[in-house]
C-alpha cells in the first residue's frame, strides 16, 4: 500500500481523505473506504496504524 490506513474487514478500508485518489482506487475495486480526517496525527509523523494495534491476528 503507498498509504496508512486501517483495514476493518476485507471489504472495509478506513483512511484519511489526504489519499482520496487511492481510495477512489479502492472504491472501483469494490471496497468500501471510508474516510476520517487524521491531519493532526499525521503532523507528528503517524496514522491509523501507527495508533492503533490488531485486536485479532490470524495466523
Amino acid at each position: 500500500m503507498i498509504t496508512n490506513g486501517l483495514p476493518i474487514n476485507e471489504s472495509t478500508y478506513v483512511m484519511d481523505p489526504a489519499f482520496i485518489k487511492l481510495g477512489k482506487q479502492l472504491e472501483e475495486k469494490g471496497i468500501l473506504v471510508e474516510y476520517v480526517d487524521y491531519q493532526i496525527s499525521r503532523s507528528f509523523g503517524g496514522s491509523f496504524r501507527c495508533t492503533t494495534q490488531p485486536l485479532l491476528r490470524k495466523k
